[in-house]
């Protein structure tokens, strides 16, 4: 890798942290979220595995089913809390997005990993 292509690479690197919200599932190509500021830059397909990997690593692990528990849909979802009166104040949160995208295909359960144990959300 040249001096140049580091460059490129540092300079066109994705802040997660410009998002409400980010989530990929493992099996569905793609990733969903919505930005903070309207004008953020959509994420480019040279950043989905940088994105993907800051997600992965700062984010929760969860997974949407139907309402039997089968037909699974892992991912990664991203999003901090930013309610101060909260006691989870600045730590990474999840909500229903990745369940509403989902919904389509008969999934109305979401879990989400804590501690190595499955929670229902």
């Amino acid at each position: 890798m040249t001096m140049q292509q580091l460059q490129f690479n540092f300079d066109n690197k994705v802040n997660i942290d410009n998002y409400e919200h980010l989530y990929f599932f493992e099996d569905i190509k793609g990733i969903w979220g919505e930005a903070k500021n309207p004008d953020e830059p959509k994420i480019s397909k040279e950043n989905l595995d940088q994105v993907k990997r800051d997600i992965k690593s700062n984010g929760i692990r969860f997974y949407t089913c139907d309402d039997d528990g089968n037909d699974k849909q892992h991912g990664y979802y991203y999003s901090i809390c930013n309610f101060k009166n909260n006691p989870n104040y600045g730590k990474p949160t999840i909500d229903f997005e990745p369940m509403d995208f989902m919904s389509g295909d008969g999934h109305v359960q979401m879990w989400y990993l804590e501690n190595k144990k499955w929670n229902a959300l």
